[in-house]
């Protein structure tokens, strides 16, 4: 955005992966560079006191406390790679504080549920990262539950739409829901090796 309004987790995060994934496949420095100052960013700006992370914060200096999911697993991710390029065990560390956060945070008040299937993906998918690095005992079960609650309450067998149960909805659930259903669908079917490059 130019100019820009405010900085966002659900673009600093993942900006941050792709440099470390860069940097692991081509040892570029610029990159590693990238991830590891989109990295501090994340922790210094929006990283929450309970370790969750916020949506943004304005150029103004106002702070959007929401709490999305995927906005918890980019983190993670970025934290699994970049332990991935430097083996400093504080970064799986804070990415297993985060899904704990996160989990907690989500299981309460139906709050999961509530999330657009397209951000569970993405939080998921970075959770799982995470497990196949170093296991957290909470991210295979609660996919594993949502899933099957998708299965259960969100399918239309009419249509095979997932769209039923109250699930949450982007922009009124269109085509980025769907895919986000098949892709936690697939990666519930993962093996947790598999998983390593999820994120």
């Amino acid at each position: 955005e130019r100019p820009a309004e405010s900085i966002h987790t659900c673009s600093t995060a993942p900006v941050g992966e792709l440099a470390a994934r860069l940097h692991l496949l081509t040892g570029d420095d610029e990159a590693g560079a990238v991830a590891e100052r989109t990295s501090g960013y994340l922790h210094a700006h929006l990283r929450r006191s309970d370790a969750l992370y916020r949506d943004n914060v304005r150029v103004d200096g106002s702070v959007d406390e929401a709490v999305y999911s995927y906005n918890q697993g980019t983190p993670v991710g970025l934290d699994v790679l970049r332990f991935r390029i430097d083996g400093d065990g504080t970064h799986l560390e804070r990415a297993h504080e985060t899904a704990a956060a996160a989990l907690a945070h989500l299981a309460r008040e139906d709050r999961l549920w509530q999330q657009a299937p397209c951000f569970n993906a993405i939080f998921f998918r970075n959770l799982l990262a995470l497990d196949a690095v170093d296991p957290h005992p909470g991210a295979r079960p609660a996919l594993a539950d949502y899933c099957e609650r998708l299965w259960h309450e969100a399918r239309d067998v009419a249509t095979g739409w997932f769209t039923g149960g109250g699930i949450g909805t982007y922009e009124r659930g269109g085509v980025l829901d769907q895919a986000g259903v098949v892709q936690l669908l697939a990666i519930a079917a993962f093996s947790r090796s598999a998983a390593a490059d999820l994120c």
